[in-house]
């Protein structure tokens, strides 16, 4: 049977909830603003002023914010290890010199001169120039900030299956439409929750599907799995922290279909992160398998840096991975890569084997080896091993 790629998306059930999460990891860099003298801004234990006082944030102090209340007027942030909230009533977005936004989202890149020394604006490992070189962007591309340092210079931004940092001098924040904007999109101080009405966006903003890590579970407990997007569904698997999965959609707001495994599940979304398993220099993930039919084959990208490939009435074949590239795209897909004398292209995108209900979060096509001059392209589906 012939592999087929899916386009539809995983169908969502949107519920409202008490909160909206905005992204996994640091959201929105944000101010407290608006403190009277001699006083602080209250931090409490839940989304309304009965809740408990935990704590205080003096006038200036930084916050990232996670996440809102339904109506826009608390904001979920962490303090000293756990969740907590404050008013968006002293919150205030922070802003450059030049009046555009350091908020997360959608950016441009812009401003490089022509003939740069460095080629393009440098992606480094770490927020400053000290940190190693991964590569570099050119003029026009976009890419989306997760999150702004703490001195408000350097953005981090996914590249490839990995994460890296820009210099924020170079870039233009992105309006909805698509268009650079000088300011942020959205009024100074006005919360907007990320919509989760689009079951292939994660709430990071990034596309889906992709591979997520369990992160935030603590560490006598695992994240549990279960047969439906709720509470009440039963547990079917679990993993523990830093355990790698393939993120399959949006079941609801809060709620990922992911696959573990060959067990595809419902999780809490507030405890993935993304990016996980092992990745190459480029990003290109490891530790993965890729079937087809007619005829049958499997390859591994395995985490020796060596690909194995069965064929039906072919003998086994090992070669080493020589070379990925990845995509100038937010998340670095589709990669192309060199394991002579295989060679073809991995695309993060549902998947069907044509055989079965499976749902695969990646595609191949792939070129091997068939007679002298004249090789054999066949098609497939990959997951994490």
């Amino acid at each position: 049977m012939r592999i087929r790629r899916q386009a539809a998306a995983v169908v969502s059930t949107i519920t409202l909830c008490t909160l909206i999460q905005v992204s996994s990891g640091h959201a929105e860099l944000m101010k407290v603003v608006n403190i009277a003298d001699g006083d602080t801004l209250n931090v409490r234990s839940g989304p309304n002023a009965s809740s408990p006082d935990i704590g205080d944030l003096q006038e200036g102090s930084l916050v990232d914010v996670e996440g809102y209340n339904f109506q826009g007027t608390w904001a979920q942030i962490r303090y000293r290890g756990q969740i907590a909230w404050v008013s968006t009533r002293y919150l205030d977005a922070i802003t450059r010199a030049d009046g555009s936004s350091t908020s997360v989202g959608p950016h441009q890149v812009t401003g490089i001169k022509a003939g740069d020394p460095d080629g393009g604006l440098v992606a480094r490992s770490g927020p400053g120039v000290g940190h190693e070189r991964l590569g570099v962007l050119p003029n026009g591309i976009t890419i989306h900030v997760v999150q702004i340092s703490d001195d408000g210079k350097w953005a981090q931004i996914p590249y490839g299956s990995q994460m890296a940092w820009v210099s924020r001098r170079y870039l233009n924040s992105v309006a909805d439409g698509g268009t650079s904007a000088g300011t942020s999109q959205h009024p100074t101080g006005t919360p907007q929750p990320m919509p989760a009405g689009d079951p292939m966006t994660a709430p990071d903003g990034l596309p889906l599907p992709a591979i997520f890590s369990v992160s935030g579970v603590a560490a006598d407990d695992s994240l549990n799995i279960r047969n439906a997007p709720q509470v009440s569904g039963q547990v079917i698997a679990q993993a523990q922290n830093g355990i790698a999965l393939a993120v399959l959609g949006m079941a609801t707001a809060h709620w990922a279909k992911v696959q573990v495994g060959q067990t595809i599940g419902f999780a809490h979304a507030n405890y993935l992160s993304r990016g996980g398993g092992t990745t190459n220099m480029t990003g290109f993930q490891l530790g993965t398998e890729c079937i087809g039919t007619e005829p049958f084959w499997r390859m591994t990208f395995d985490t020796d840096n060596m690909v194995r490939m069965t064929m039906m009435g072919k003998a086994a074949q090992a070669a080493p991975l020589r070379a990925t590239t990845f995509s100038a795209t937010p998340t670095g897909y589709p990669y192309s890569f060199n394991a002579a004398p295989y060679s073809g292209e991995v695309n993060m995108g549902l998947c069907s084997d044509g055989m079965s209900d499976n749902i695969y979060p990646m595609s191949i096509t792939l070129s091997v080896p068939n007679a002298p001059g004249a090789p054999m392209v066949v098609n497939g589906c990959c997951r994490l091993q």
